[in-house]
């Protein structure tokens, strides 16, 4: 939500000047005297909307950086590039969000409004990746073990869809292999009972 307020503050100094997002840097001071002021005012401006705007972790993080395009910067890579995973479990959450009888409907619009935006504010969707989630949360109780192992290499670089699918085809492959040797069991201990 800060980086919509942001965009407003942006678009509002452009009327006084050009803004930190469209000049990283201001204009040469030694060149264009008026320039660099104007810059500067506006950048600073800027600075101070987002700092005022901001969790205190966040102020620690960014409050020495040089310019309000840093400092944007750094927090649109925080939390609008999280990745897929997060903005999965942000879908998830939004699909879970309930309307109910206690709260107000436009507070749980809100929230559900808010959410959207930050999916869509992360980029489009890796259809690889919600295959992925959909089968790590698909497992459940029934294959704690085979979700441990397949949430542990997600974590890894590089890792991709086939790696996946390749232990769910590999642990399909071993619970197969162990039905058909207590089959085998089975059938033999019926067999040389019934020879006894």
């Amino acid at each position: 939500m800060w980086s919509y307020k942001y965009i407003a503050v942006r678009k509002k100094k452009k009327k006084s000047g050009p803004s930190a997002q469209e000049h990283n840097t201001p204009p040469d001071k030694a060149t264009d005297v008026c320039g660099h002021r104007v810059w500067t005012i506006n950048d600073d401006s800027i600075q101070a909307f987002i700092l005022q705007h901001i969790c205190e972790q966040d102020y620690k993080d960014i409050c020495d950086l040089p310019s309000s395009h840093a400092m944007f910067s750094e927090l649109h890579e925080h939390y609008e590039k999280l990745g897929s995973h997060t903005q999965i479990l942000l879908m998830e959450k939004a699909i879970r969000t309930k309307f109910t009888l206690g709260t107000r409907l436009a507070q749980t619009w809100d929230e559900l409004d808010t959410l959207m935006r930050k999916i869509r504010a992360m980029g489009p969707l890796d259809y690889n990746q919600l295959q992925i989630a959909c089968a790590i949360k698909g497992l459940g109780k029934n294959y704690k073990h085979l979700q441990s192992t397949l949430q542990s290499i997600t974590n890894q670089p590089g890792f991709t869809l086939k790696d996946i699918c390749r232990c769910v085809i590999k642990e399909d492959n071993l619970i197969r292999n162990q039905e058909e040797q207590e089959l085998l069991l089975t059938a033999t201990a019926f067999v040389l009972r019934s020879m006894g």
